[in-house]
């Protein structure tokens, strides 16, 4: 059984209370917070503080390395101790992957009232006809958008709702995709 494993200690600064391993690197953040860093890497509150080059020969096996505590950690650190610097660094770059990966994505924008005669043809009417859109009667010779779905709309139905949705009202087929 690891002596070290079972022994529970209390952080003077904090008052949290961690098994041996856990409390060596909760000093060395609870220090850089409260702003004393210690030289040698443990914390003088504790029985196993390493005072000479023999000594820490012998604990060298209990040392944990901890790669957020090397040099370059302590330069991203702020005036207060604070870990602002790293911490914003971290979520500029999930903001960027995010934006990189909403960019990707096709969103369906409309037909654009500019583009209605890439999709179908504007035609004047021989006969009585009701846009199913508003329901209003047109008479012989109004011009109607009629679409490759072979469904037909009044010119100001047909601007309004295609400029926001690309599928027919009636039938929903997609007249991005249809061909001819």
């Amino acid at each position: 059984m690891d002596l070290y494993n079972t022994t529970l200690l209390t952080c003077s600064r904090c008052s949290n209370v961690y098994q041996y391993y856990d409390y060596l690197s909760h000093s060395e953040t609870c220090s850089i917070v409260s702003g004393s860093v210690s030289g040698s890497g443990y914390n003088s509150d504790i029985d196993t503080e390493v005072d000479s080059d023999e000594e820490h020969e012998e604990h060298e096996d209990h040392e944990i390395y901890n790669p957020m505590f090397n040099r370059g950690f302590y330069n991203e650190l702020d005036s207060n101790g604070g870990m602002n610097g790293v911490v914003n660094d971290g979520v500029n770059n999930d903001i960027n992957n995010i934006i990189q990966q909403v960019s990707r994505i096709s969103i369906d924008t409309g037909l654009g009232s500019d583009n209605l005669l890439h999709y179908g043809n504007l035609e004047m009417i021989l006969e009585q006809c009701e846009c199913s859109i508003c329901l209003n009667t047109y008479d012989i010779y109004s011009q109607f958008y009629k679409f490759k779905c072979n469904h037909a709309f009044c010119i100001i139905c047909s601007e309004t709702w295609f400029e926001n949705n690309s599928y027919c009202p009636l039938c929903k087929t997609n007249l991005k995709n249809v061909s001819g």
